[in-house]
């Protein structure tokens, strides 16, 4: 008959109503009736996961068998369930039923089978290993080919896992750092590691080497076989990138000699990485012959399967990506269990903990339950952590572990290294930092506008490099324009770099951005240049400026934006490294509006005022950021539970920020699953093909394509090269340009692009723009009606703002 329900949540109807009972009653003859229930809820989940094969469990609807099937294609069901009982010898296996998990541990493990079941189904839908075959055949016979064919197909695909080294230590991973090594890397190198799952947290400053001394931990755990691999999780796109061009020297070596492991990039934009394209792209491939007997390179063909789709990507014995691909797989998202199976015995690293928001890090707490729960073991990395922040990860991870009680950390020393073990107390090791990363930093604020360009007009007489770090991309535009405007500044001697530029134009400011400031710029190209930029700068490129402004910002961001200045040696000499912190008048008796009246943008942005007024008080206070010394007492002077008492102008904003972090954590609980129901759909109410669950909260951000009409034609806006629309592509906040002012014969050239291609969610935008004088431009109305203009310059980016009439 025809169906009108997926025919995978028709399956378990068909097993609920008609095979489940006869089934049970087959097998449950000699059993007690506790027995017998035990086997019917093991059933039950069986059904649900080998049903729930296109990422998600089975709709459990009570509905009419005859509407769906007819009696014949019941018939055939009976009989194909006898044939696999005979084939499979389960009358007569001794004890087939009799060990069977309880139902704590079965719900655990019905997230991994249901993973296991997806990537069966979706090996075994494939042509190349399993033709298409339209003759009779019986089922034994089948059985016996298929089973060859499932080897060739298994071992093709690279999913079983390379042979972990038997011993990795500093010296076999970074024989380069043995001789330099920092006091992070020397302990990690050293510590005694427990043969049981572990939480370890890597707490030291920027340039201490935390990456090195986690692979190091990570590999001495993968080869005590507490893991078969590792995923690398990062807060963006750029820092991934960053650390996959860095794990591609050395990942192969926490594997045996002669050895294949894969490597994997994870995010959206991956396609765009050369070197990931070239991963796989550049090998000589082959066809399998049509019994599927010969093989495929299995580097060539592991890495091809396997980066066909970012929802394999925790398959890879190595995985490198942003820390939304692990989120994913405890939120109902589509085959979120493929996820969970690929996290299964891996070390999960998570790199830059602290960047993450209330939202985020309630999810990743969520996660690291799961993840010790099932055994696994992970490290966190951080520079600036809370006391708070660090108390929440660790509990998560103990209550996994089942910890009856979950005694307080009280270490307050930095740098820390936190492990919390399964059978023991937790382990609190001060450490030591490279003595070369060790410096202090002078404060000094500036509250007038016209005192900031005074200085960068100084400075730049003098031949220094500047780089002023804005809140707001508004905020980079009004300084940009000023300093040219002000004769400060010429165009040749400028930049601004911030998040508004399409793709292309970006990778070239970045490009600039580091040769210019980069570690190898020469003394002739720093000369007098100025950089004024958006958070883009703060993390993933190794840039040092002679002098750092900064607006007033959260203090983890400050001592983030402070290590970009004097970062490294240079021959020509420089004063000692002073931070300009640019805000409001320093006042104990601070006005409600003491922030948004300098930076009516930026208080949108880091809307806790309370905690900013905190930043410049300490900061005031000490008159420089002196690392490591002063790292816990600054962190936890704002975050923490001593925390400097604000004024009761500003209680307002504590309190509502309060309220929000609050609301945001509650909503993460709400949208995660909830995993010790397990594969069900009562796990959670947005199981829905439509639906989908953030990893992020914040204003929802569209996919802004810009584009030309070229001889009746839609083109990207840059043409050329195999990724011309991604490299014209470019973020905007949803609802900001909802509807597009065209021409009719436009409207028509865009209407049937769209209809010609599929490369284009329905939210995408593209946006036509026409050349008026040096700008590209459109017209739109918003999500209110409010007609917006759409400017596009490739040294200013994009802006969207209303339509001002001009005054006669």
């Amino acid at each position: 008959k025809r169906y009108t329900i997926r025919h995978d949540s028709l399956g378990y109807f068909c097993w609920n109503k008609h095979v489940r009972k006869k089934f049970v009653a087959r097998f449950s003859v000699e059993m007690i009736a506790k027995e017998e229930r035990q086997l019917e809820f093991w059933l039950s989940m069986w059904a649900k996961w080998s049903t729930g094969h296109h990422g998600m469990p089975p709709e459990e609807e009570c509905l009419e068998l005859f509407n769906y099937f007819r009696q014949e294609d019941l018939d055939t069901v009976d009989e194909f369930i006898s044939q696999l009982i005979s084939l499979f010898k389960l009358e007569t296996s001794c004890g087939a039923f009799d060990e069977l998990p309880n139902k704590v541990h079965l719900r655990q493990l019905s997230w991994f089978m249901a993973g296991l079941i997806t990537l069966c189904d979706w090996i075994g839908s494939s042509a190349d290993f399993f033709p298409l075959n339209s003759s009779e055949i019986p089922l034994d016979e089948y059985w016996k080919l298929t089973c060859k064919q499932a080897d060739v197909a298994v071992n093709t695909v690279g999913i079983i896992p390379a042979n972990v080294a038997t011993s990795n230590s500093l010296l076999t991973l970074f024989p380069q750092y043995v001789s330099t090594a920092t006091p992070l890397q020397s302990y990690c190198d050293r510590i005694e590691i427990p043969d049981a799952p572990q939480l370890w947290i890597l707490e030291d400053v920027t340039g201490a080497g935390k990456t090195e001394a986690a692979l190091t931990l990570a590999g001495r755990m993968m080869s005590k076989c507490l893991g078969q691999g590792c995923f690398i999780a990062l807060p963006s796109m750029a820092t991934s990138n960053a650390m996959y061009d860095r794990m591609g020297k050395v990942y192969s070596k926490l594997f045996k000699p002669g050895e294949k492991p894969s490597l994997l990039l994870a995010h959206g934009s991956r396609h765009l990485s050369e070197k990931f394209q070239k991963s796989f792209l550049d090998l000589d491939t082959e066809k399998l012959t049509d019994n599927g007997e010969k093989k495929l390179s299995s580097a060539v063909q592991c890495s091809r399967w396997l980066a066909d789709s970012s929802k394999k990507a925790l398959l890879a014995d190595v995985g490198v990506g942003t820390v939304d691909q692990v989120l994913l797989g405890i939120l109902p998202a589509r085959h979120q269990s493929l996820r969970l199976l690929g996290l299964k015995n891996k070390i999960l690293i998570v790199d830059e903990v602290h960047s993450y928001d209330p939202y985020m890090n309630r999810l990743l707490e969520n996660c690291l339950e799961f993840h010790a729960a099932a055994g696994g073991s992970a490290i966190l990395l951080s520079a600036t952590l809370s006391q708070e922040m660090r108390e929440r990860l660790c509990n998560a991870y103990r209550n996994g572990l089942g910890c009856n009680s979950l005694e307080p950390l009280c270490s307050n020393q930095y740098p820390l290294v936190t492990m919390i073990p399964a059978e023991m107390r937790a382990i609190e090791d001060e450490v030591e930092t490279r003595s070369s990363v060790k410096r202090s930093v002078a404060v000094e604020v500036i509250d007038q506008i016209g005192d900031v360009y005074t200085l960068i007009r100084e400075e730049t007489a003098k031949g220094r490099c500047i780089c002023w770090i804005r809140n707001t991309v508004h905020d980079v535009r009004n300084g940009y324009s000023d300093l040219l405007a002000e004769g400060i500044c010429k165009t040749d001697g400028l930049m601004m770099f911030h998040s508004r530029f399409a793709l292309q134009d970006r990778l070239l400011i970045e490009e600039q951005v580091v040769q210019r400031f980069g570690s190898s710029s020469t003394v002739k190209e720093r000369n007098g240049q100025v950089l004024i930029a958006s958070q883009v700068v703060e993390q993933s490129l190794d840039l040092d400026f002679d002098i750092m402004i900064s607006d007033l910002a959260p203090i983890d961001l400050l001592i983030q934006r402070a290590g970009r200045l004097q970062r490294h040696e240079r021959k020509e000499s420089r004063d000692a490294p002073t931070l300009y912190l640019y805000g409001p008048t320093p006042n104990q008796e601070p006005k409600k509006d003491w922030y948004e009246s300098v930076f009516p943008k930026a208080c949108y942005v880091y809307p806790d005022i309370s905690n900013l007024w905190r930043t410049q008080q300490l900061l005031l206070q000490k008159g420089c950021i002196s690392m490591p010394e002063d790292a816990r007492c600054l962190i936890e002077g704002v975050y923490g539970e001593e925390a400097i008492e604000v004024p009761e102008a500003l209680r307002f904003s504590e309190e509502d920020y309060w309220g929000k972090e609050m609301s945001d954590r509650s909503m993460a609980s709400f949208n995660g699953l909830i995993l010790e129901k397990g594969f069900v759909r009562e796990s959670s109410t947005h199981w829905d093909e439509e639906t989908r669950i953030p990893t992020r909260l914040g204003d929802v951000q569209i996919n802004f394509y810009l584009a030309r009409i070229v001889n009746g034609k839609l083109e990207p806006f840059y043409k050329g090269g195999k990724f011309a629309w991604d490299q014209s592509k470019l973020k905007i906040r949803e609802g900001l340009l909802k509807t597009l002012d065209l021409t009719q014969n436009a409207k028509k050239i865009l209407e049937n692009f769209r209809n010609e291609t599929t490369f284009f969610h329905k939210s995408d935008l593209i946006v036509p723009v026409n050349k008026v004088a040096d700008k590209w431009v459109a017209r739109g109305y918003d999500k209110h009606g409010n007609e917006m203009v759409v400017e596009y310059d490739c040294r200013q980016g994009l802006t969207v703002e209303r339509y001002q009439q001009d005054e006669e």
